[in-house]
C-alpha cells in the first residue's frame, strides 16, 4: 500500500514539475524521494511475503517429518537434489 501512495506522489511531483516552472527544481526532488521511498517500500513487501513463504514451508517440512516418524517410514524425496 505505501508503495502505492509513494508512487503515486512522485507522478504528482513530475505533474507539478511541468505546471510550476518556477519551482520546477523543488518539485523534482521531492519526485526522486517519492521514487526511492516507492521502490524500498514495494522491495520491503516483496522480502516480507518472500520470509512469510518461506516459513510456511518449513512449518509444512516440520509437520511431514513428525508424522514420518510416528510410521517408521524412510524420509521421502520431493526434489531433485534433496
Amino acid at each position: 500500500m505505501g508503495a502505492l501512495a509513494a508512487g503515486a506522489f512522485a507522478m504528482y511531483e513530475r505533474h507539478e514539475a511541468k505546471k510550476d516552472p518556477e519551482h520546477a527544481q523543488r518539485h523534482e526532488i521531492e519526485e526522486g524521494v517519492a521514487a526511492v521511498a516507492a521502490l524500498g517500500s514495494g522491495g520491503f513487501a516483496f522480502h516480507e511475503h518472500h520470509g512469510k513463504k518461506e516459513a510456511k514451508d518449513a512449518a509444512e517440512d516440520a509437520e511431514e517429518e513428525e508424522e514420518e516418524a510416528g510410521r517408521g517410514e524412510g524420509k521421502k524425496k520431493h526434489h531433485f537434489f534433496g
